[in-house]
């Protein structure tokens, strides 16, 4: 076999392998969501319908609900946001603007921020912590998830990984044309 035909079946064999790789990843990422719904063929499920995201919408919302309210708004978090200085921070600038609106004259004004944020800043840390731990907050995300159409929650996906799905499709392309190298030389070296 000539230099030329060697060559020629290692570039057509890495086209391929790449192609098949690309291809592949491609519609391996689109079946995450796709179909959206349960197809099938004379009363037969073809299988791999419903997307893995569609048939898996409960347990992910019920996941991703359990992990925002335990781990993102547990009460701990909230209470910690609340002793932040940033929040009495932003009571009293809520507060001084809100007055400007309402109370004429700066010391007037002044000096009703300074009785008034005080009583609503504690009133928020006193009230805010027991009403937040009778709201059932993984309950409430586990439902709104749940009630998400399929087609929105592959947007949504999309809108966040969109680099990188389109890499790991172009990465299955790069090691398919590696593979299709690989095997050319080894089946020129069988032959």
């Amino acid at each position: 076999m000539n230099e030329f035909m060697v060559l020629k079946m290692i570039v057509i064999s890495a086209l391929i392998g790449g192609l098949i790789g690309y291809f592949t990843n491609a519609l391996a990422i689109l079946m995450l969501f796709r179909p959206y719904c349960e197809k099938k063929i004379w009363g037969i499920n073809i299988p791999f319908t419903p997307g893995m995201i569609p048939r898996d919408q409960p347990k992910l919302a019920k996941s991703i609900g359990e992990i925002v309210g335990k781990h993102l708004l547990s009460d701990e978090m909230i209470n910690n946001a609340l002793k932040d200085k940033g929040f009495e921070s932003s009571v009293n600038d809520y507060i001084s603007n809100k007055a400007g609106n309402y109370i004429p004259g700066e010391f007037l004004k002044k000096n009703v921020c300074l009785i008034i944020a005080p009583l609503v800043i504690s009133s928020i840390k006193f009230i805010f912590p027991r009403v937040i731990s009778k709201v059932d907050i993984p309950r409430i995300v586990e439902s709104k998830i749940k009630s998400y159409e399929a087609k929105n929650l592959e947007t949504l996906v999309y809108q966040v990984s969109k680099k990188h799905l389109r890499y790991i499709t172009l990465l299955g392309g790069v090691i398919g044309f590696i593979i299709g190298i690989i095997q050319a030389i080894l089946l020129l070296l069988m032959i």
